[in-house]
């Protein structure tokens, strides 16, 4: 379906669509935009609502590589990992190095973020387009949650400035609308 011109910032993950004009047919991608792949069920936490299986099913490298390869080949602009936890994944470092050299896909990660430290932030600053972090509300409901501290969290993202661009994720509910509201206050902080 022809839905616009979609423009795509691999460096920073930004996707721009402007849609108030249609193009020839020749020229529109049928590729998807975005392929989310979990590379692992394993998971540190233990969330509630969590919807991914908890086992030990890992994807191996190397079909993860020849998949990002034919989307790339394909016209896809971007993968997102998640999981389970994408920092589990015992390959996590190489494969980004690895698909970030020799594609021209984005890479989006969501992650709970504790398994963040400043190795792994140097590892990857400049071959990641973005992360994602799930915060479900502030103190004390992300302690009930996460069984973490939220500051924890807090101080691994604040290791990113100026190397990684960042969002928030947030699970909601109409019983936690109020959560919304106070975690956005914290990521304008």
């Amino acid at each position: 379906e022809n839905s616009g011109l979609h423009m795509f910032d691999r460096e920073n993950g930004l996707h721009i669509l402007i849609d108030e004009y249609e193009f020839p047919k020749e020229l529109i991608s049928l590729s998807p935009r975005t392929v989310s792949i979990a590379l692992t069920n394993r998971c540190n936490l233990d969330c509630y609502y969590c919807y991914a299986p908890k086992n030990n099913n890992t994807l191996p490298i190397q079909f993860i590589k020849d998949v990002a390869v034919k989307l790339d080949e394909l016209g896809t602009l971007e993968l997102t990992f998640g999981g389970g936890e994408p920092f589990i994944y015992p390959e996590i470092i190489d494969l980004i190095q690895w698909l970030w050299q020799n594609t021209k896909l984005g890479i989006n990660i969501t992650t709970n973020g504790l398994l963040l430290n400043s190795d792994i932030i140097n590892a990857i600053k400049d071959k990641v387009s973005s992360l994602r972090f799930s915060i479900d509300g502030l103190e004390p409901k992300y302690s009930a949650v996460k069984r973490h501290v939220l500051f924890e969290l807090i101080k691994k993202i604040n290791l990113l400035k100026g190397f990684i661009p960042f969002g928030i994720n947030i699970i909601t509910n109409p019983n936690s609308i109020i959560d919304v509201e106070k975690v956005i206050e914290l990521s304008i902080e």
